[in-house]
């Protein structure tokens, strides 16, 4: 897709709990490494793969027996994601694709982003051979904002095309972000100075869902040492390792999770698990609170065009900011600058980056070229009247067959007898 046209094709399962593929890299010795599903399967496994892996671009590690860079790692498991996503392709449009728009975090520096473009491009499709490419990249926080603003199914969105200002709150699995953005979905600008986002001002901090999940292993250890005097083995800890993450997502949608455990273990209520990681939240609500009031104190003079530089929605994306207790505690704090309910949406949080990034990329030193390339997903073609005799027949005619690039042209062009005087001949010109 690009900017504002063409198709987003969800290419990833994403179940109801918004559950993609795991960033997971998992080895051990004389074997081929393991990524993402795969190395998530057993409890083994996804209590011991490598995780958070933008989270520590630059930096090494060893595991069953090799030395591997975290570049390395995200490689392979970005190579797993586009070629299934590439399987899925190939089935709606009968063809796959190299090209990719990367979403960044807002705080990541260039020497980061530049690891992680050239982890990107390492990677290959099925054939092993043709390596992927960046075409552009985007703010994560712009693209999900963008998402949301363009998104016709979402109420308000046909009015809301015009520039706005925004605040997104990015609690995703390894980092938080809190970004003020201006928005022009539109775009504003000729050709390649063509932009639709300005970023006003951001700050982040190294958490994310991940430390949710390490404080439910906690509670869920300390509620099995309770109930069974303290004894633990390998197979106990492994168990906490699979539950903690089901236990965190069910508490999401419930008050009550029950650890499915082979040793007895106390049921966990959200209010244990919320009254536990309070204090990991309030340091994004207040990272968040004070990037909002230095953007006041910096416009605070200018009152007559309030409306246009305020943030007008605070808009919550990453997969952990659906926990209940994110929402409760952003209005507990905004609703004494004139927020309300209505203001916070959470919206498409394990979505929404992705499918702002299809639409909307920037040009970057490491990017060849600032544009998406199209197709077509169907044929597409006219459907018309014909006569042989007295006899009427429907015609099909097929102008532009699935797949075939945008812009493309075709041209037809049918002469037939004119029903009422047949010596005169008609000519019909399609384009």
């Amino acid at each position: 897709s690009s900017h504002s046209g063409g198709t987003i094709w969800p290419l990833l399962d994403i179940d109801v709990r918004g559950s993609g593929i795991p960033s997971f890299f998992y080895k051990t010795d004389g074997e081929d490494p393991v990524v993402g599903v795969r190395a998530s399967r057993s409890m083994d496994r996804a209590s011991k793969a490598k995780k958070l892996l933008k989270r520590y671009m630059g930096k090494s590690f060893t595991m069953g027996g090799e030395t591997f860079t975290y570049k390395n790692a995200a490689t392979l498991v970005i190579q797993d994601i586009v070629r299934r996503a590439n399987k899925v392709l190939s089935n709606h449009i009968g063809r796959t694709t190299n090209k990719i728009s990367l979403a960044r975090p807002a705080t990541i520096t260039k020497y980061e982003l530049d690891l992680l473009i050239d982890a990107v491009e390492a990677a290959t499709l099925a054939d092993g051979v043709t390596h992927l490419e960046v075409v552009g990249t985007v703010l994560e926080p712009a693209a999900a904002a963008l998402a949301y603003l363009c998104d016709p199914e979402f109420g308000e969105a046909s009015a809301e095309w015009e520039q706005q200002t925004v605040l997104v709150y990015d609690l995703g699995g390894g980092t938080f972000d809190a970004t003020i953005l201006t928005l022009y979905p539109r775009g504003i600008g000729e050709g390649e100075q063509k932009r639709y986002y300005d970023e006003e001002t951001s700050d982040g901090l190294l958490i994310g869902g991940q430390d949710f999940t390490n404080v439910m292993k906690r509670i869920l250890f300390d509620t099995y040492v309770r109930n069974n005097k303290g004894l633990l083995n390998n197979t106990i800890i492994d168990e906490i390792n699979r539950v903690a993450e089901e236990a965190k997502r069910d508490l999401t949608d419930y008050e009550v999770y029950r650890p499915s455990l082979q040793a007895k273990c106390d049921d966990i209520t959200r209010d244990m698990f919320e009254d536990a990681s309070m204090d990991l939240l309030i340091r994004t609500i207040d990272c968040t609170e004070n990037i909002y009031k230095n953007y006041i104190r910096q416009h605070e003079r200018d009152q007559e065009s309030i409306a246009a530089w305020r943030p007008r929605k605070i808009i919550l994306t990453g997969g952990a900011s659906v926990m209940p207790m994110v929402k409760e505690q952003l209005l507990r704090v905004f609703s004494k600058y004139g927020y309300v309910a209505d203001d916070i949406i959470i919206y498409k949080t394990s979505t929404a980056v992705s499918i702002g990034a299809a639409r909307y990329i920037d040009g970057h030193d490491h990017v060849k070229n600032g544009c998406i390339f199209q197709h077509v997903t169907r044929d597409i073609g006219i459907k018309y009247m014909t006569y042989d005799g007295d006899a009427r027949i429907e015609c099909i005619k097929t102008l532009v067959s699935r797949g075939a690039s945008i812009p493309t042209e075709s041209k037809f062009i049918v002469s037939e007898p004119n029903p009422r005087n047949p010596n005169q001949l008609v000519s019909r010109y399609e384009r």
